[in-house]
């Protein structure tokens, strides 16, 4: 490993703290928190020898002379690392893109950020994490302030914005910054917590999915009262995950945890008829397709339908025995789930692709290992 590497790798585990994203459910959220990590070490590149150019290194320092200088000598404030040819590494990932405005928002130098801004700098501008390897990790102005937690810049940036294009990332920054922030003892309004602006600014669809994930880890229902306690909106939108979280390994406690987090986000507005993507995925189907029997039952008595179908006809049921093809010994808890569908009003049908996929597989004679599957089978028609 050669000396600038080694440098910045000690840089970071020196200076970044330990990030609890780590212990998230969500995959999303902990990709956000690995960025975050990466992100954070740009701001250490002067102190590990690696020079990206003058005006980054003055973006990094909040040297606002130097800056001023760049910008009445007439040269470009939008360079980026790539054009010094200098990568910005350290040890195991590198960006590429990073412009000066990008590195003194992730350092809250808003003297800075304003020139840069007032000279012409591109705030919609993106850095990329990895090329070619993960081309899905980008980076605006807006992002690195976020990840920094520097709220007054994030502040400045999205006042100057349209209030869409920075935004992309809102959901994950949410979610992730309600770790942190959504407890007693951080600030408790907008202007200085970043968990509440971003909730602030959020559209309906984002806001929605990053509470889902906040309800949907261990400690989320601290974090729900602490949003509902500043008066946070609370779309229908938020029990896809909690409908999806693994519960195969959970404690008892744990599981009825689970359940008081997915009863709070329902109290708060939840709605387990809400449709999700190009399927139209509703929260009770993904709890059928968990075997979660429990929280079925839940979202029923919360008002959900049983007999809600997709544009291709999918419904809880189809969702419930779609797991049917694994190497289980025996499918009981379909059976339960099926039967208690049905007999809460639920049509025992599924559509044709199902119906034909479990003729060949789970349903085929040679293949019904359990009189539960077998159960499964004569109930849906399907012989």
């Amino acid at each position: 490993m050669d000396g600038s590497r080694r440098c910045c790798l000690d840089c970071i585990r020196a200076r970044s703290r330990p990030m609890e994203a780590w212990k998230m459910t969500s995959f999303a959220v902990r990709r956000m928190a690995a960025l975050a990590l990466v992100l954070s070490a740009c701001a250490l590149l002067a102190s590990c020898g690696v020079k990206p150019g003058p005006l980054h290194n003055a973006a990094i320092a909040g040297d606002i002379e130097f800056v001023r200088s760049w910008i009445r000598s007439g040269r470009p404030v939008d360079v980026d690392s790539s054009e010094y040819r200098h990568h910005i590494e350290h040890g195991f990932s590198y960006m590429v893109g990073v412009r000066p405005l990008m590195l003194a928002s992730g350092m809250g130098h808003l003297d800075v950020m304003k020139a840069l801004v007032d000279a012409g700098a591109d705030i919609y501008a993106e850095s990329v994490m990895n090329p070619g390897d993960c081309d899905g990790c980008r980076s605006n102005a807006f992002d690195y302030a976020v990840y920094a937690g520097q709220v007054e810049a994030a502040r400045y940036l999205w006042s100057i914005s349209d209030g869409k294009r920075l935004g992309k990332r809102l959901e994950q920054q949410l979610a992730l910054a309600c770790m942190e922030k959504c407890r007693d003892g951080a600030a408790q309004d907008e202007t200085t917590n970043l968990a509440l602006f971003l909730a602030s600014i959020a559209s309906d669809q984002a806001l929605g999915r990053a509470i889902g994930q906040v309800g949907a880890r261990d400690g989320g229902s601290a974090q729900l009262e602490f949003l509902r306690a500043h008066r946070v909106r609370f779309p229908p939108n938020t029990l896809h995950p909690i409908a999806t979280e693994p519960t195969f390994r959970m404690s008892p406690a744990q599981f009825k945890d689970h359940l008081q987090r997915a009863e709070l986000l329902l109290r708060l507005g939840g709605d387990p008829n809400n449709p999700y993507g190009a399927r139209q995925t509703t929260p009770l189907m993904l709890a059928a397709g968990e075997q979660n029997l429990d929280l079925v039952k839940l979202f029923v008595s919360h008002g959900a339908n049983v007999d809600q179908r997709g544009p291709g006809g999918e419904s809880a049921v189809s969702w419930a025995v779609s797991s049917c093809p694994s190497n289980r010994r025996d499918q009981k808890e379909e059976l339960d789930m099926v039967n208690f569908l049905v007999n809460a009003g639920a049509r025992p049908t599924v559509p044709a692709r199902t119906e034909r996929f479990l003729r060949e597989t789970c349903c085929a004679p040679e293949q019904r290992n359990s009189e539960y599957l077998g159960e499964i089978c004569r109930k849906l028609g399907v012989n």
